[in-house]
């Protein structure tokens, strides 16, 4: 017995697919389709501030123009500190004044005490732009170096827009100020110096019992590491 060419057409031909299918299929695409979108999306452009920092250090790290350093290790562009607050000596969470280093000011019957962190394997540097009275100073410390430096201006009362420059090979700081970068112990430093004390607090309180303090940078070397991420 022959089959017909149509019963072999309707043998080969398949069922159709059900509706349920078709639709579960449709669903799973669209949703595929929005993770797909919602993916592309969550990638945010590219973060070209590294590559900022890259082609500042390389461009800036040898003198140019009135600039006054030798070549830096590495070249910065970081804002002082602005006026940290000052408080009562009461506001210190203990007595132990002979403890604390201090760097020490005075203009008149104003006294400010600014501790220095007691750290000795730190790497960082202080720098603070501040007032004492209505007289700007710049106030900074490189630990590494144990040096201290305080300037103000005889032409304003406004905060002084000094930053941090940059470090060069033997652990300078450099500062900048007005586009100019000026190693610390630049004589070419626009800004004149201004009196101050190292010391500590007690010697300090001595002489000037009102002063006001500053203790930000008062950590101890483990919550120092802490802090920066160096451990626990």
């Amino acid at each position: 017995m022959k089959t017909s060419e149509t019963e072999i057409d309707a043998l080969d031909r398949k069922p159709p697919l059900p509706f349920w299918f078709k639709a579960t299929l449709g669903v799973l695409a669209l949703a595929l389709l929005g993770f797909v979108v919602l993916v592309l999306n969550s990638f945010e452009p590219p973060d070209t501030r590294f590559d900022a920092l890259v082609e500042l250090q390389e461009n800036e790290r040898e003198p140019s123009g009135e600039d006054d350093h030798d070549t830096l290790r590495v070249a910065h562009e970081i804002p002082a500190k602005q006026q940290p607050e000052l408080l009562p000596l009461s506001a210190l969470p203990d007595t132990n004044y002979a403890e604390r280093r201090v760097i020490g000011v005075a203009d008149g019957d104003l006294a400010q005490a600014y501790v220095i962190k007691p750290v000795p394997r730190q790497r960082h540097v202080l720098l603070i732009s501040t007032k004492i009275g209505d007289r700007p100073l710049v106030i900074s410390h490189n630990y590494q170096k144990n040096r201290t430096r305080v300037f103000t201006s005889e032409d304003s009362t406004e905060l002084l827009d000094v930053q941090i420059g940059g470090v060069d090979w033997p652990i300078n700081l450099v500062y900048l100020y007005q586009g100019v970068r000026y190693v610390e112990s630049s004589k070419k430093f626009p800004l004149p110096t201004f009196p101050f004390e190292v010391t500590t607090l007690d010697k300090w309180v001595e002489k000037h019992p009102d002063t006001l303090i500053n203790f930000d940078e008062e950590v101890t070397e483990k919550d120092y590491y802490q802090y920066e991420g160096h451990g626990t």
